[in-house]
Formats: C-alpha cells, sequence, structure tokens
C-alpha cells in the first residue's frame, strides 16, 4: 500500500469486519475509518489526517457501492465537503440533487460523468454555494491496454487455436464492450442535452467536459475524427455546417446513427427548422424501439404548445415513467387556454379547394382520412372524384374482391379512369370479373396490372370490353404471353399511346417467326430479307404507340423484337431493360424501322448469353468503317441510354450520334467498356446536353474526359464513378459547369490535390446539391470539408 493514499475499500469479508482484524490496516502511515452502513471504510494518510475522524474538503474516485454515496459519503463527510466528484455510475438524479443539497451546505466544484435535466435543474436552483460544475467523463470510457491486451490475445488465439467454448466466451465479451461504448454515447448525448438547458444560467458556471477536451479539432483520419469535427462545430454553434456533416455521415455512411439523428435535430431546432425535426425523430421512432425519439418529438411540440400532436405521439411510445409523466404534462395542457386548437380544414377551406387537397392523397391516405370522424368520412366517401383513381399497391398483400367492389361502389356515375394492381393476386378471374360487373370501368385510361394470375381468355375479354379508351396499358406476369398481347391490342385498343410489358413470356407456337430466327443481324449495317419485314407489315399497325417499354422477356429474339417496333410507325421512346438481344441487332433494326425515335433506353440481361462477337478483339471492330445509317435530321436523339454491352464500338456510337449532338439531353453508357474517346469527342459541342454517365467506361482518359466536358456547358448530372482517371484537370473542368447538381464519384481513384478538391468545393458550393464519394481514394479531412460545405437537404 502506497503512501499518501486515500481509497475506499468496499465488500469486506466479514472475518475482517472486527475491530482486532481492522488493526492491520492501522499502521504508522495509515488510519482507518469504518463505516458501519455498508461493509466498507476509508483509508487515509496519518501523517494528513492527525485525527481519527478525519476531515475531508474533496473526495474523488471512490469505489462503486450501491449505499456508498447515500449512507456513508455524503452523511459522514458532506457538511465539510467543497469538492465531489461523483462515480461513474451514480447519476445525477433529483434524488441525488436533493441529498446533495441536504448534506453539503459548502460544496463548490461538482464533477458528475452522467446527468439528468431535471437533476442539473433542481441542483442549480436550490444549491446557493455551488460555483461550477463539470459534465461528462474527463477520461476515456474503457482502458486502451485492456483492448490492446484484448487484439493481442485474438491473434494468439487465431495463431495457437482456440476451444469453440472459449471462442463464445470472447465473442461474448465483445458483444458486451459494444453494448458499453454504445451507452456511453447515449450517455454523452443526454449530458450535452442537459448542459445545453442550462446554459444561459448565471450564476453557476456549467460546461460539458467535450467543450473543454475538444475545443481544437483533430486532423481528420477516421469518420470518428469526423464525428468529433461536427461535434465541435456544434459546440461552437456553427448549427449549419455542423448539420451537413451530421447528416452525411448518418445517411449516407450509417456510422453512429443515432447519435448523428440526435445532433440533427438539435441544429434544426437551433437554426428554426422544427418541423424537419420533428420529422427525423419520427423516421428514428421507426428504426429504434426506444422511447427517447417520441420524448423528443412531443417536447418540441409541447414547447411550441400543440398538445394534442405531442399527446397523440406520446401514445405511440413505449410504457416508461418518463413517459407517462410527459403524457401527464401533454394532457394537462390540452386543457390550458393557450394549447394550440386544431381547426376543421373544411370550416376553414371552400370546397373545391379542399377536394384539392383530398385529391394529392394516395389511396391508402386517402382510406385513413375517412376514420377520423364521421363528418370527413361523410364528405370523403360521398366525393366521387376522389376515387377515379385506385391504386392498390402493396405486392405481399392479398386483395379481396370485396375491397375493390367498395372502392368502385363509391363512383357513383362517375367512371374509373385509372387502375392499378400490383399485387401477388392468385384470384385475378375475381377481380376481372368484378371489372366486367361495374358500369363505371368503361372508359379506363390507364390500366397497369403486375403479378396478377389470371385466364387469358378472361383477361382479353375484360379488355375487349374496358380497353376502347385505353391510353397507357402496363402488363407483368406469365399468364399472357408477349404475342397474344400484341396481336389483341390493335383491334382492341385503338388509342393506345403507352405500352408496356415485362416478365413474360413469348409465344411457343409462333410460326411466322420461323424464318425470322435465322437471322440475328451480328454485324451492324445488316438487314432483315425483304420478303420477312413485309409479311411484318401486312400485319394490323398501333399506330398511335409513341412509348413502348419492354422488360426481362423470356426467349425475347431479334425477329420479336421487329415485328412490334414495325407495327408502331409513330414509336418516339423505346425501353429495352434486361434485353435478351444484343445491342448490334437492335441499332439494325432501328435505324431503318423508327424514323420518328428520339429516346431510347438499353440495358443487356447480363445472366444470359448472347450472340456477340466474342472471337473479335475490339481493334479488329474499329478496323471496318461505316456509313452513317442514324443521320436523323428531323428526329434527331434526345436521350440515348446504352448499358453493359460488350459490342458498342467507337465506330458504332459515332454513327449512332451522328447528327444529333447538337439536341442530345441525355447520354448514359454505363458499363461500356470498349469505347474510348474517339468514339465521343467531335468537332461538334453538346451544347444541350445536361446529363452524363460514364461509369465504367475504363477506356476514356483523363484528356478526352477534360474535352468532353469542355464541350457541354449546359451539364446538370455527371456519374464518373468506378473511373481511374480523375485528376486535377478534370476536377478544374466541373468546377466550370454553372449548373452541375449532382456529381458521383464513388469508387473512383482520385488523383487529385487538396487544393483543387477544395477549390471545387468552393465553387460549385451553391449549386451542387449531391456529392458521391464512397469507397475513393480521398482523404477523411477532403471528405469532412466537402459535407460541411455543400447544401445538404434544405440546410
Amino acid at each position: 500500500m502506497r503512501q499518501a493514499t486515500c481509497f475506499m475499500a468496499t465488500d469486506i469479508p466479514n472475518h475482517l469486519l472486527e475491530d482486532e482484524e481492522l488493526a492491520i490496516f492501522n499502521t504508522n502511515y495509515q488510519t482507518t475509518t469504518y463505516f458501519p452502513c455498508c461493509p466498507s471504510f476509508f483509508i487515509f494518510p496519518s501523517e494528513l489526517v492527525p485525527e481519527k475522524n478525519p476531515t475531508l474538503t474533496q473526495i474523488s474516485h471512490y469505489f462503486h457501492h450501491p449505499g456508498a454515496l447515500s449512507n456513508a459519503i455524503l452523511p459522514t463527510f458532506g457538511s465539510d465537503l467543497l469538492a465531489l466528484t461523483l462515480n461513474p455510475y451514480d447519476v445525477l438524479t433529483s434524488s441525488v440533487a436533493r441529498l446533495i443539497v441536504a448534506k453539503c451546505p459548502r460544496l463548490r466544484y461538482l464533477v458528475v460523468p452522467a446527468v439528468k435535466a431535471e437533476g442539473l435543474w433542481m441542483l442549480l436552483r436550490w444549491c446557493h454555494t455551488l460555483a461550477a460544475i463539470v459534465v461528462g467523463y474527463d477520461s476515456i470510457p474503457f482502458d486502451e491496454d485492456e483492448e490492446q491486451q484484448d487484439e493481442q490475445d485474438e491473434v494468439n488465439d487465431d495463431e495457437l487455436g482456440v476451444l469453440p467454448g472459449e471462442l463464445a466466451q470472447q465473442h461474448q465479451h465483445h458483444l458486451q464492450y459494444d453494448s458499453s461504448t454504445n451507452r456511453h454515447i447515449l450517455t454523452e448525448i443526454e449530458n450535452e442535452r442537459a448542459v445545453e438547458t442550462v446554459r444561459h444560467h448565471k450564476r453557476v458556471w456549467c460546461v460539458h467536459v467535450n467543450v473543454v477536451i475538444h475545443s481544437q479539432p483533430q486532423p481528420c483520419q477516421s469518420l470518428q475524427d469526423v464525428f468529433d469535427t461536427a461535434k465541435n462545430l456544434w459546440h461552437r454553434r456553427n448549427y449549419t455546417e455542423a448539420f451537413r456533416i451530421f447528416y452525411e455521415l448518418g445517411e449516407r455512411y450509417e456510422y453512429n446513427s443515432s447519435a448523428c439523428a440526435w445532433y440533427q435535430i438539435q441544429c434544426l431546432l437551433a437554426l428554426g427548422h422544427w418541423r424537419q425535426a420533428i420529422l427525423i425523430s419520427l423516421e428514428q421512432t421507426k428504426k429504434c424501439s426506444s422511447e427517447q425519439w417520441h420524448l423528443i418529438a412531443s417536447d418540441i411540440y409541447m414547447s411550441r404548445c400543440d398538445y394534442t400532436l405531442a399527446w397523440e405521439i406520446l401514445n405511440r411510445a413505449p410504457h416508461s415513467a418518463r413517459v407517462i409523466h410527459d403524457r401527464r404534462l401533454a394532457y394537462e395542457g390540452i386543457q390550458h387556454a393557450k394549447c394550440i386548437r386544431r381547426n376543421d380544414i373544411l370550416d376553414i377551406l371552400p370546397y373545391d379547394v379542399a377536394l384539392n387537397v383530398f385529391m394529392c392523397l394516395d389511396l391508402s391516405s386517402l382510406a385513413r382520412c375517412t376514420r377520423v370522424s364521421k363528418r370527413w368520412r361523410h364528405c370523403l366517401v360521398f366525393s366521387p372524384h376522389l376515387w377515379n383513381e385506385l391504386e392498390f399497391v402493396k405486392p405481399a398483400m392479398h386483395l379481396p374482391i370485396s375491397t375493390v367492389n367498395a372502392y368502385l361502389s363509391r363512383l357513383g356515375r362517375l367512371s374509373l379512369t385509372k387502375l392499378v394492381i400490383r399485387h401477388q393476386q392468385t384470384d385475378g378471374d375475381g377481380i376481372l370479373m368484378a371489372l366486367l360487373a361495374q358500369q363505371q370501368c368503361r372508359r379506363l385510361k390507364t390500366l397497369i396490372i403486375s403479378d396478377m394470375i389470371c385466364t387469358p381468355a378472361l383477361f382479353f375479354n375484360a379488355l375487349e370490353y374496358i380497353g376502347s379508351t385505353l391510353y397507357s396499358f402496363h402488363w407483368g406476369g406469365v399468364s399472357l404471353r408477349l404475342n397474344d398481347i400484341i396481336d389483341v391490342l390493335p383491334r382492341i385498343c385503338t388509342q393506345l399511346k403507352c405500352l408496356r410489358i415485362q416478365d413474360c413470356f413469348t409465344s411457343l407456337y409462333d410460326a411466322q417467326f420461323h424464318n425470322g430466327t435465322l437471322y440475328r443481324l451480328e454485324s451492324f449495317g445488316d438487314r432483315f430479307p425483304a420478303t420477312f419485314t413485309d409479311t411484318l407489315k401486312t400485319q394490323s399497325l398501333l399506330p398511335y404507340v409513341e412509348t413502348l417499354e419492354l422488360s426481362a422477356i423470356h426467349g425475347f429474339t431479334v425477329s420479336h423484337l421487329a415485328s412490334i417496333v414495325i407495327r408502331c410507325p409513330n414509336l418516339k421512346k423505346l425501353v429495352l431493360y434486361r434485353c435478351l438481344v444484343d445491342i448490334i441487332p437492335v441499332l439494325n433494326i432501328l435505324q431503318t424501322n423508327c424514323p420518328k425515335l428520339q429516346y431510347f433506353e438499353y440495358e443487356r440481361n447480363r445472366y444470359c448469353q448472347q450472340f456477340d462477337m466474342y472471337q473479335l478483339s475490339p481493334s479488329e471492330l474499329d478496323e471496318k468503317r461505316y456509313e452513317p445509317y442514324f443521320c436523323k435530321p428531323q428526329y434527331p436523339w434526345k436521350q440515348v441510354k446504352i448499358h453493359l454491352t460488350h459490342t458498342l464500338t467507337d465506330n458504332v456510337l459515332e454513327n449512332l450520334l451522328h447528327g444529333s449532338k447538337t439536341a442530345l439531353e441525355t447520354l448514359d453508357l454505363r458499363g461500356n467498356t470498349i469505347i474510348s474517346d474517339q468514339g465521343l469527342l467531335c468537332d461538334t459541342s453538346m451544347k444541350n446536353l445536361k446529363t452524363l454517365c460514364l461509369r465504367e467506361c475504363h477506356g476514356l482518359t483523363s484528356r478526352g474526359l477534360i474535352t468532353l466536358l469542355a464541350q457541354s456547358p449546359l451539364l446538370e448530372h455527371v456519374d464518373l464513378s468506378h473511373l481511374d482517371t480523375i485528376d486535377d484537370g478534370v476536377l478544374q473542368r466541373l468546377a466550370t459547369c454553372q449548373n452541375l447538381h449532382t456529381l458521383d464519384l464513388s469508387y473512383a481513384n482520385l488523383n487529385v490535390t487538396s487544393e483543387t478538391f477544395k477549390h471545387f468545393i468552393d465553387q460549385r458550393m451553391l449549386t451542387l446539391k449531391r456529392l458521391a464519394l464512397d469507397f475513393t481514394t480521398i482523404p477523411k479531412e477532403l471528405l469532412c470539408y466537402s459535407m460541411m460545405k455543400l447544401k445538404t437537404s434544405a440546410i
């Protein structure tokens, strides 16, 4: 035992509690004071304590015992204490505050590792001698040496091998360590919240220890350093920049989400954006089962005297003592005259205006509004215009036929204009029979059905009944086949403008395509024989179709695509997602059969075998030059999206965009690894280009990117992710894009200097709304700088 040491011993064995046994601690250097209320005693240096019952003016770092503070320390030494440091397990609650006020009449200095707001307020109110309170941990919450020893033990266990039981014990130890760290973070958040409520106190100086410890931010080497920088900004009341960093850390990087959400709320409240703070609190209630976020939202409402909404939120919170207490306050506040009274919008707004407000809601929200009151239900149910667009969009739930009939009955004599059914519906025939039985479905304009199992004959009968006025038709499912739909639509849907078909099969017994399947059009410029195209032109047309989308069609071939697009002479937009046909045959069909096409989207199905020319290298593919087949002076391209192809070469791309670069607005070439600068660069500038995506286009160089960006002055959205050619020149050119809104540099190898990066952020901080830097090589300090400067959300 060292000399000049004062400590408290607890949990003393019974055989040492005899007076003669305690004498072993009474030496020339130590004096023992025993507390009979608990098996504990103090040991003091004899040279400092000349009497048996010493007078202490300062106590700190005593051992934890459930009754040590209330039964031993304060009753014995409280009258003489000038400074007190509580044990981390002794939280400054209202009961502890009352005990300190009663037992410590001379207390001047108090250190509390954990505090509650009500305890802090009570102490400041009744302890008149108190001059300073320091809140928080004055050291790290765990031992670094112990953590390093645990890591060393893991290494030794990996080398020597451990038993399964020992592995389970180690895993349980790390789980306990993670939970203790989380508790420490939550305690620090509660401490900062409590100190923030008393920061304007005039008599007592109350400070959180993190304000002193982190007064100077450390260089950012990890996300924890970025988090500490944001906390430092928050302590310095730079709430705007602090909110931006906390938002990015919590939402995009999912780092310490709960703490980031709490700081976001505090920043928003300090800036006056209390509605957004409530939205964040309500979002956290869906992620966490704790009552903390319900209490925060209710506190915001009660601070604005809106006790009604506070009462509603507290009713949804888990039961606890704090929730019951706040619920009582909210109930009493509702009875108060200053409480905000809710006004019925039906009493304030005219009927037409209120009806337009309800028309902005979706079907589920509108159904909930009918349960507000009898008046609302009567008003909404007997307003047919609110129910002429029905959208049932819960794929995992069954849709009862009675529900459909109930909504259709509210239409009265008004016709249904839009019907959306995205349910895994096994009784599709029942739904179709319900539509056939209703007179209101004869003038349907939009029909969207997916994942519904039905009889093809019954569906086509229903389509013949309701399809004469259809403008938009969307089908998804295996019950119908592609060829059957295309053959029936020209006869039934004579006004159809938009057609979308996905996740279905082609016909197995379609003899008219047997000859066409022999022609794959693998070489750019190939065409079908005239006899084959003449046969297709004799079939019924879809003259009004302007938008065609075909996604994940099983058994889809070049002949099927040709048979459909030839029937649509006025086609303006074509979308092919997860397409089994390669891009070269598709372009061969479009160059002669779709003269008015201006919007083209294509994505190859990467999980199937395609007839690509893998036997030729990219250099051999570029040797042959083609004539400009896609010369479109009257209908130039406005949007071109081609994803994940292996045969889109520079010559093909240059031919495709010939004559359309000045009118092009969107160019998306994601995943085309063969193209290089030659296919994109030309003497003509893309003066109307607004969206550019070159993700995973590894054949491009930094010089080519700089030239392309210089030729596109109106760029708003740029995606250069997964590229290795992003250097200072590219970033400087991006800094000159005055309309740049979003920039994606995820997974990119950024060879840029800190000065260039900061210059780019400073130039575009007013226009740039989103900057993606996920998994990049950028230092954390620059990442923190971008978070701090760029405007996130509405702040």
